[in-house]
C-alpha cells in the first residue's frame, strides 16, 4: 500500500492501493467465505463452474482452473507466452461436449479499456511482457477422460 500527502489541504492523507482481482466461493448457507484467491489485475472475466471445477481469466493472459470446493488452484496457462497473438483472458469460458470428450474454451483477445491503454505500449498483438495484452485468439482446453491424467 502506497502513502502519500496531498498538497492542499495538508491535513489530508490519502491511501492508494493497486487495483486487484478476487475470485472466491461463499457458502449460501451461511454467507460465510469459503474460499478466495487474489489476482494481481481487476478480474474482467466470466466465471465458468463445470463439475467440481471453476474457471477464469486474468487480464494479463492466463487462463485458471481451481477446486471450486476448496479454491485450490489446479492449472494455470500463460496464453500471451504460449499463443502467437493471444492476449487477456478477459471473456466468459464455455464448455461443450464433443464425441464424449469435454471442451473448454476462451477468447483471449484483451478489452476495449485496454486496446487504447496499451496501444501505446507496443502491447497490441499480445505478448507476456505486458499487464494487459491485447490480441485475437481463441483457445479449446480438452478435460481428461475418465482414467486418463
Amino acid at each position: 500500500m502506497e502513502t502519500f500527502t496531498w498538497a492542499r489541504p495538508s491535513s489530508i492523507t490519502f491511501l492508494v492501493q493497486r487495483p486487484f482481482g478476487l475470485y472466491g466461493a461463499t457458502d449460501t448457507r451461511t454467507g460465510k467465505v469459503v474460499w478466495k484467491i487474489r489476482l494481481p489485475q481487476p478480474a474482467k472475466s466470466g466465471v465458468l463452474v463445470a463439475g467440481d471445477v471453476v474457471f477464469f481469466g486474468e487480464g494479463n493472459g492466463k487462463f485458471d482452473a481451481a477446486d471450486a470446493k476448496t479454491g485450490k488452484m489446479l492449472f494455470t496457462f500463460d496464453a500471451p507466452a504460449n499463443i502467437a497473438n493471444a492476449g487477456g483472458a478477459a471473456a466468459g469460458p464455455i464448455a461443450y461436449l464433443a464425441d464424449g470428450r469435454e471442451f473448454i474454451v476462451n477468447a483471449f483477445g484483451g478489452n476495449v479499456p485496454d486496446r487504447s491503454v496499451t496501444g501505446n505500449g507496443n502491447c497490441l498483438g499480445g505478448g507476456h511482457t505486458c499487464d494487459n495484452p491485447v490480441g485475437d485468439a481463441f483457445i479449446a482446453f480438452a478435460l481428461p477422460r475418465t482414467g486418463e491424467e
